[in-house]
């Protein structure tokens, strides 16, 4: 008998270490931020930056708090609440540690760069709002094309379960997501918007998430441009960004998604030395921004005199047609098209042989990629 219950307790043991070892990896996997640290007014409300309410939203908070698993730091707390429309929510995944009586929290950034499953909380409470909606917003990265609107905070959502929300593909660690009211009902009796916590679970590991590639901007890139063809397009995606320097200059979207290939996106007018860069959206992932880009080169100009002719290097892709324009200055939006040329090789030579060149004493070129 004795040996048939210390068999038992082995037994019981090797199953405790087994969730224990589970529960640490989950803990791992997950990046949580929560409004309240613990569940002491004032006290324990979180700083910011990680988590920054602003405008009419309760500091005292509600005592009520979801018991979603996995639970965030601090699994007993508190939880603000907005109360009218100039309620906003910022939060910034940040690495710090944050006591709570006798018990220190830690709050962890991101892994960058990186795509996150985002997911919220709601605690079992009345007076929620019933047809809230509010905008998510990000700076370091990127939630979508535009704002993306999020209607799980009402009070039909479930509560005490993560409720998926939306993608971040983020390009540093302590990306900012503010969510903003967008539209419905808001006050401080029976209409409440509970900020509770925010979840990024990392969505290439848990297969929330499929990589779609990264697609890239071709060349040459010159100055005045103000469309880009984007290639290396992965088949059903539905959204393809063009980036200068980090900041999106251009999209386009096509919801039945784009056939795989090349496509073009119109952009703001290209500036001299600008790096760009592509990502593309399919199913809701977004690839991540690629660490090199393509340069935006300089108009050239060619001082002519009478007895010369204009030359054109032209480096670029074989079998793409480059489009050649010229002008007489760079204050007119005049410029001529001379003609298209289909690269026979990496480097070709175009001679400009217009016969009134000797009266002319400039000239500025421009060489566009034709889609």
């Amino acid at each position: 008998m004795r040996v048939k219950i210390s068999g038992m307790i082995k037994g019981i043991l090797s199953i405790a270490v087994f969730f224990t070892f589970v529960s640490a990896s989950l803990a791992s996997e997950n990046v949580f931020v929560s409004s309240y640290n613990g569940n002491v007014p004032t006290t324990d409300v979180v700083p910011c930056p990680l988590s920054c309410p602003t405008g009419s939203v309760s500091v005292s908070g509600s005592t009520a708090y979801s018991t979603a698993f996995p639970a965030p730091p601090a699994a007993v707390r508190k939880t603000r609440y907005g109360t009218d429309t100039d309620a906003v929510w910022s939060i910034t995944p940040t690495d710090i540690d944050l006591p709570s009586g006798s018990v220190i929290n830690h709050y962890s950034s991101l892994q960058a760069p990186s795509i996150y499953e985002i997911s919220i909380t709601m605690p079992t409470v009345t007076g929620i709002s019933s047809d809230l909606v509010v905008n998510m917003t990000c700076t370091g990265g990127s939630v979508g094309p535009q704002a993306v609107p999020v209607t799980a905070f009402r009070s039909s959502s479930l509560r005490n379960v993560w409720l998926h929300v939306g993608y971040i593909t983020n390009d540093i660690p302590n990306p900012t997501i503010t969510f903003t009211y967008a539209s419905g009902t808001i006050n401080n009796s029976t209409a409440r918007w509970f900020m509770d916590t925010v979840r990024f679970t990392p969505a290439l590991d848990c297969g929330c998430c499929a990589d779609p590639g990264n697609p890239s901007v071709a060349g040459p890139l010159f100055a005045g441009q103000t469309s880009v063809v984007v290639t290396n397009v992965n088949v059903g995606v539905t959204n393809i960004t063009v980036y200068a320097n980090g900041n999106s200059i251009g999209s386009t979207n096509y919801a039945p998604g784009f056939a795989a290939g090349s496509v073009t996106v119109s952009t703001t007018a290209l500036i001299e030395g600008w790096v760009l860069r592509a990502r593309q959206t399919k199913a809701g992932c977004s690839s991540l921004i690629p660490s090199t880009g393509s340069i935006v080169q300089s108009f050239i100009k060619l001082n002519l005199s009478p007895e010369k002719q204009a030359g054109i290097s032209i480096n670029g892709v074989v079998g793409h047609t480059y489009e050649i324009q010229s002008a007489t200055d760079l204050i007119s939006s005049n410029w001529i098209s001379m003609t298209n040329l289909t690269l026979q090789q990496t480097n070709e030579l175009w001679i400009d042989t217009r016969t009134n060149l000797a009266t002319n004493t400039g000239n500025f070129y421009r060489v566009l990629l034709v889609p």
